[in-house]
Parts: C-alpha cells; structure tokens; sequence
C-alpha cells in the first residue's frame, strides 16, 4: 500500500508520497507546483496555495489572517483549501483518486492544540473532499515514525525517545517507551499525554523577523511579496541554525535594497525575543514532564527535534544546554517535512499501535503559563494511573488559584508554583 502524508498547521501544508515499501522508497515532497511549504490560502474556488497569495486579491482567504495555535478549520476556507489539495493530488497522481482502493493510504498528522476537534473537523473535510478512510495522528507520532524507519538495525533493548515537534504557530511535545528489534522497526510500549507549547513556533518568529524589515521602510509590506518575505524569514532562520551563535545573517529577502539600515541578525540576538525566550523557558519543562511517565527520570536516551520550525536553531540550543548531549539529539536532513513523511510511514511503521497512542491524546496546553487545560481523551484510559499523572501534569503548569469550583474533575486544573 502506498501512503500520503499531510502535515496539516495553522499557515502552512506539507504533503509527501510515499510509493513502496519504507525501507526502500522514494519519499517524494508533492508541493503546490511552486513551493513545498505550501501555504493554507484560497482565492475562491480557483486558486489555491501560492498561487492564492500571488494573486494579490484582498478576497483571498488564509490561516494567517488570524494567528492561533491550532490548524485552520476555517469552515469555509480551510474547506476551499481541502478541495483544492484534493484535486493537487489527483493531477499528481496522474488524474488516479487518492484512495485506499487505487492503492494509497491517506495520512494527516495535526499539531496538538485543540486536537480532538481539530481530528474531527479534518476528517469531515477529507470526506467531503474524498479522501475516504483517512487516519488523523498527532504530529509527534508522525515524527516518531520518521526516526523508526532509520533504527531497524539497532540492538534489542528497551529506551524512552522524546519528541519536540516545533510547530507552525504552537508546538508539541511526547515521549515514548521503545524497544528496538533488531531488523524490524521498534515496537511502542507505552507513550505520555502530549504537551501543547501555546504560541510557541515558527510563524511568531516569523514575525518577528517581518517587523524588523517594517521598521526599516517607509511604507507597509506589499502584499504581492508576502511569500517572499516569509520564504525569505524562513532562510534566514536556517541559516542561523548554521553559524556561530554571535556570527550575523543578513537579510537578503525582498525590499532588500529599500531597507534605512542593513537588518542584520545572530542566533544570539534573536534567543533574546520575548517569542523566543518564552518558548525556550517551557520546552525543557514540557520535555521532562511528559519523560518522566514513561522513564520515571526527567531526560529521554533520544530526543527528536522536528517538524516544519525544526529549522530554527532554538529548540536544540535550549536541549543542548538543559537537557542531553548532542549526540543524543536526532534532527533528520529535512525538518521541514518530517510531519508529512512520518505520516507517510505510519501505516507501515506505527499503525499497529494505534490504540496505545490513541487512548492518550488527551493534550496538556502548556503555552501561556498560567493554566492548564486538559483534554480528555475520545476513549477513557483503562488505568487511574493515567489520570493521576494528568493532574501532576497539570499542576507543574498551573495556578491553584486557577481550579474551576474546586471540582477535580474540572477542565481546569490547578498546579503549584515551579
């Protein structure tokens, strides 16, 4: 069976294809014919993805438009959006329907924030579309495939892997308990509630980035280089992940040469941001709080950093100096799709596990410091050891004051101070 990968975010879409077995297939990004960080806009029903931006039309319709940590479900426009990717992979494929009975397993990895009713939305848009019989995974499950397929010739044993994967506009955070087996994929034993980091991702960092280059013009961004400037804020990160921490990266993106002063940026700097200190605060607590479960320590044996902000140099900085060694830090050569590609794997690599996995999507929002709110999960654990470590979840985060009529049962739950 062949399988389709869709990592689904608030601004932007990755898709891959894989044709053929994991070991020994071509994963293949599919793109929007312009760029594979395809952007979550429509104009109408006729253009869709870059070539909705590139329009310039004020109707156009984008995830952008208003920020939030979970994917756009706009029910208009991300439904304009899902029929437009619908028919990207029917030209694709060579006008064949993606559908399990032409052989292709259509997977969609999704950020953790709001993510029983964002699995549900996504779901419907895909059958409306058809995209019949679609899986809906969380995006750190994704990446978690992604790795396994490189670990078939490692030693029996058993080990506790933590995924951070950096998101668009929120990022998540998981860990697992493995065992490896030799030339099969490893098994999953056991895994943690996910952590949901709030407002913390690539498209706030982006911003950041965008507001710089304002200031320095006398006049507001056109909107007919908004791709560029995001492609160009995009590089420009990566490329920090690249240099010494105090060696400057200019910006080389549009309006270059309309800038008053030089933009010029080290990786030192920008760790400095609020958008980006806040982030770097939260993730090493978010890692040990969903590690410690699964290991009954605070630090994984691997952590896996990914997803489409992956290439932004903070989440293994922050690793690096509070967590584990490098060497115990795994990236692959293209963060950017790790979602869609895991996705792409799950059906050969990870569907068997579904039901561990899935009894404990139950999400954790982190992000704003104050409170955290608990999901529930679509099926009851079969354990109260499960809740109980919700609730210490819970109060690592949050506030007593913040406890909803002192009810334990709250979606609010209360935490004492770090």
């Amino acid at each position: 069976m062949n399988a389709i990968g869709i990592d689904y975010q608030r601004t932007l879409c990755v898709i891959c294809l894989r044709e053929g077995p994991c070991s020994t297939a071509k994963i293949r990004s599919v793109g929007d014919g312009l760029r594979h960080l395809i952007p979550t806009a429509v104009l109408g029903d006729t253009q869709w993805g870059s070539g909705a931006l590139l329009a310039s039309d004020p109707n156009r319709l984008w995830g952008k438009d208003r920020l939030a940590d979970d994917p756009w479900l706009d029910e208009q426009g991300a439904a304009l959006f899902w029929r437009g990717l619908y028919r990207r992979l029917y030209a694709y494929l060579g006008y064949m329907q993606p559908t399990r009975l032409n052989g292709y397993h259509t997977v969609v990895s999704l950020p953790a924030a709001n993510y029983e009713i964002a699995r549900e939305q996504i779901s419907h848009f895909c059958q409306v579309v058809g995209l019949r019989d679609t899986t809906v995974i969380p995006v750190t499950d994704a990446i978690l495939c992604r790795w396994m397929t490189e670990q078939k010739q490692a030693e029996s044993a058993e080990s506790v892997v933590a995924v951070a994967a950096i998101g668009d506009t929120s990022s998540s955070v998981r860990a697992y308990r493995i065992q490896y087996r030799g030339s099969r994929y490893p098994r999953i034993l056991s895994a943690s509630q996910i952590v949901s980091l709030s407002e913390m991702g690539q498209a706030w960092w982006i911003q950041k980035i965008l507001t710089f280059v304002k200031d320095r013009t006398d006049q507001p961004l056109p909107p007919q280089y908004e791709l560029g400037l995001r492609d160009a804020a995009i590089e420009l990160g990566a490329q920090l992940s690249r240099v010494a921490p105090t060696q400057p990266i200019a910006w080389a993106g549009p309006l270059q040469k309309n800038l008053f002063t030089p933009l010029q940026l080290t990786r030192s700097q920008c760790s400095a941001w609020p958008e980006v200190t806040r982030f770097t605060r939260t993730l090493p607590f978010a890692i040990r709080d969903t590690v410690t479960p699964v290991a009954g320590r605070a630090t994984p044996d691997m952590l896996l950093i990914g997803g489409v902000g992956a290439v932004w140099p903070f989440a293994k900085d922050v690793a690096m100096q509070q967590l584990v060694s490098e060497a115990k830090i795994w990236q692959s050569r293209t963060p950017q799709e790790d979602g869609a590609w895991g996705a792409a794997c799950w059906p050969e690599v990870a569907d068997e596990y579904a039901d561990i996995l899935q009894r404990l999507t139950g999400v954790a929002e982190t992000a704003k410091l104050g409170h955290v709110i608990i999901q529930s999960p679509a099926t009851p654990a079969s354990s109260s050891d499960d809740y109980e470590e919700i609730m210490r979840i819970a109060r690592r985060y949050g506030n007593k004051s913040q406890l909803a009529d002192n009810d334990p049962q709250s979606d609010v739950l209360p935490s004492s101070e770090r």
